[in-house]
C-alpha cells in the first residue's frame, strides 16, 4: 500500500500539472470504491495537496460548459485536502438525481469534452482518483485509459482469476493506456487476527 501511495504521490506531468489515476476491477463488487477512498484520504494527508475522488460516471455526464464551474461544484470532505465531485443533478434524472450515461457519450469521452475536463482536473487538483467501474460491466476505464497517468486494477483475494488480470492488462494497453498497479483487496487471513496482529 505504501508503494502505490508513493507511486500515486509522484505521478506529475511535465508541466507540473496534477496526476490522475483510473481504478476499476475485472469484475463488479471487488471493492473498487472502498480502495479509492482509503487511498485518496492517505494521499491527501501523506502529501497535504489537494486530491479529487470523482466517479467516472460522473466525468462522462459533464459537459463543455459545466468546466467553467467544475472546481466550485467540487465539495470537501471530513479529512483535510479531501475533495468529492458529486453527480450532476438533472430533471430528466433516472431517479437518483443523475442523468443515465447514453452507450454514445459512454463510449467517447476523450473525444468530446473529456480531455478538456481531464485538464481542468490538473489544473485545480494535486492528484484526482477516478472510480470507474468494473471491465466486465462497462469499458469506461478502458474510455479513458490513454489520457490518465495509470490504472490500478482492485483484484478481490480469492475471487480474481489470473487470466481475468491478464485480460484487463491487454484491454488497457489495447486501448494505449498504462496498468501502474494491482491492489490485492479482502484479504482473508489464516492465521487468527489476535496472533497476526502480535507479528
Amino acid at each position: 500500500m505504501q508503494l502505490l501511495l508513493a507511486r500515486l504521490g509522484s505521478k506529475m506531468t511535465g508541466d507540473g500539472g496534477g496526476s490522475i489515476v483510473a481504478f476499476t476491477s475485472s469484475n463488479s463488487g471487488e471493492g473498487v470504491s472502498h480502495v479509492v477512498r482509503l487511498l485518496a484520504g492517505q494521499l491527501a494527508a501523506q502529501t497535504g495537496r489537494p486530491t479529487l475522488i470523482v466517479e467516472a460516471e460522473s466525468l462522462g455526464q459533464l459537459s463543455p460548459a459545466d468546466l467553467l464551474k467544475l472546481p466550485a461544484r467540487c465539495v470537501p470532505t471530513n479529512i483535510a485536502n479531501l475533495w468529492v465531485l458529486p453527480k450532476p443533478q438533472s430533471p430528466n434524472g433516472n431517479g437518483n438525481g443523475s442523468k443515465p450515461l447514453e452507450p454514445a457519450e459512454a463510449s467517447r469521452p476523450g473525444v468530446s469534452s473529456g480531455v478538456d475536463v481531464l485538464r481542468t482536473l490538473r489544473a485545480v487538483f494535486a492528484h484526482t482518483l477516478i472510480d470507474c467501474p468494473a471491465i466486465g460491466a462497462s469499458h469506461e476505464a478502458a474510455v479513458w485509459a490513454p489520457n490518465v497517468d495509470g490504472v490500478v486494477l482492485v483484484v478481490e483475494a480469492d475471487r480474481t482469476k489470473r487470466d481475468q488480470i491478464l485480460r484487463v492488462r491487454q484491454t488497457i494497453e489495447m486501448a494505449q493506456g498504462e496498468l501502474m498497479a494491482l491492489v490485492l483487496n479482502k484479504r482473508r487471513h489464516v492465521v487468527p487476527g489476535w496472533l497476526y496482529r502480535m507479528l
